[in-house]
């Protein structure tokens, strides 16, 4: 966005959440989703269980190397403000630097990239490593004491001693 007019909608829709987080006593996920969806009508929670083995689970992707395999940086981008795509020609964006300036056409795909691959392939998945038993000791003695009693040891169980 343009220096001075970075205000937007969303901006908005999270103060709303983070004014109304403050002011409530969160120790579960449901309690969570609740506080979320009474905040704004801009704000819906949706809430991706990590045991879930359909479509619509969670998948983090490593997009760093995606893009690295098929794109060449866009050197410079800062200074557009304006970008355009168009199905005809993919791996091309035209920018602009402001409105009343003509379009670059900017050809970001490597020379040696297989566009219908491309097209149907989809980066590695990152599979979540999971918390250390340093991290859950520090949990279990520095953050539990800041969870009402009763939800304690679901977030915060003892590491396990072996």
């Amino acid at each position: 966005m343009i220096a001075g007019h970075t205000e937007c909608l969303c901006d908005a829709c999270f103060g709303m959440l983070k004014k109304k987080f403050r002011k409530s006593d969160v120790n579960t996920v449901s309690q969570l989703v609740k506080i979320v969806d009474n905040s704004a009508k801009c704000n819906r929670s949706e809430v991706y269980n990590e045991n879930d083995d359909d479509k619509n689970s969670l998948n983090w992707y490593r997009w760093d190397n995606f893009f690295t395999k098929y794109f060449k940086p866009l050197r410079g981008i800062g200074k557009f403000h304006h970008f355009r795509f168009t199905s005809d020609e993919v791996g091309v964006v035209f920018a602009r630097e402001t409105l009343d300036q003509p379009e670059k056409r900017l050809a970001l795909l490597k020379e040696s990239t297989n566009v219908p691959e491309l097209l149907t392939t989809l980066p590695e998945v990152i599979q979540p490593a999971g918390l250390t038993e340093e991290r859950m000791r520090y949990l279990y003695n520095e953050v539990r004491p800041f969870f009402q009693y009763n939800f304690r040891d679901e977030f915060c169980p003892r590491a396990s001693e072996e």
